[in-house]
């Protein structure tokens, strides 16, 4: 129940909305906390890398059980129902729905939830609540078992070793495991119009690349029903009064080669409608990417 006030001789007034709202759940130095009450669903609200069909990992641990059960909802599939405390991993297909929920009906405390990829060793991610927005609104890349803060100080732990951020000259570098930056975006000007990709500008503090096969990638369409994959690494661009400037590669996957390397710089140029890019920095210091940019031009027939 929402809180009510009443007054002698007076009449009491309840706003159904705040009892259709509260599903029991709350928000107390990163453990979400469900109380009997009132039954229901905590939703993640952040926005996940997430590719339909695709199977996860979900682990979670559910500690101070007193009562009922909880268990994940991942999209359209149901995970199990947990009634005691403990460490547990469910494997769901992500299909449309719901990124991520969680259903109780009990009094316990959820914390340190982790999402992989089924068959990936390292979870590619660690979602984190917010306490002022009451919901789990971001996540990160590495894995820690705990995160608190101290004064100002962020501190998590790993194999039961404390790990201070931001006191680290070398950059991506957690638990002394190093990694790299990246970023994924999307090219959907026009999207209904079939178009040449040409080429990109990038405004940075250095060139940042896209050295895997399928990094740039066209995705399917009516026409190219297999879409297409290139590569771009840092070492094509050229630094052009103080931008890097580079022209896309061809088509990978083009099945008039054999030859990777032929179909690249022989193949078919980058066509279609909407064009995927992950652009990826491994430098140890500080790097900066403040604006891409990438040019296009009106394709009217397809190959």
């Amino acid at each position: 129940m929402g809180a009510v006030t009443v007054i002698s001789g007076q009449t009491g007034y309840v706003l159904p909305s705040a009892d259709y709202n509260d599903s029991g759940w709350l928000i107390s130095d990163s453990h979400a906390i469900h109380y009997p009450c009132n039954p229901g669903y905590m939703t993640y609200q952040g926005n996940l890398p997430l590719a339909d069909g695709q199977q996860y990992d979900i682990t979670y641990v559910l500690d101070q059980y007193v009562s009922g059960g909880v268990y994940p909802l991942f999209g359209n599939s149901e995970g199990t129902n947990r009634t005691q405390n403990g460490t547990y991993t469910e494997t769901l297909t992500y299909h449309t729905g719901d990124q991520l929920q969680f259903y109780s009906d009990g009094y316990l405390q959820v914390t340190t939830l982790q999402i992989a990829e089924h068959g990936v060793t390292v979870p590619f991610t660690t979602v984190a609540f917010c306490e002022g927005e009451k919901k789990w609104s971001t996540f990160y890349s590495y894995d820690p078992e705990m995160m608190v803060r101290f004064g100002d100080n962020f501190i998590t732990f790993k194999n039961g070793e404390a790990w201070l951020h931001d006191n680290n000259d070398t950059y991506n570098n957690f638990y002394g495991i190093q990694g790299s930056s990246k970023v994924t975006f999307y090219i959907n000007l026009d999207s209904e119009m079939v178009k040449n990709f040409v080429g990109i500008r990038q405004c940075a503090s250095n060139a940042w690349g896209s050295p895997n096969n399928g990094d740039i990638q066209v995705l399917p369409y009516k026409g190219k029903a297999n879409g297409q994959l290139s590569r771009l690494k840092a070492g094509n661009y050229k630094n052009l009064q103080g931008d890097f400037y580079a022209d896309f590669l061809r088509d990978l996957s083009d099945p008039r080669f054999n030859n990777v390397l032929d179909a690249l710089f022989k193949g078919a140029e980058l066509q279609g409608k909407v064009l995927e890019i992950t652009l990826e920095n491994d430098d140890l210091v500080q790097a900066r990417l403040v604006e891409v940019d990438v040019t296009t031009s009106p394709q009217n027939y397809t190959r």
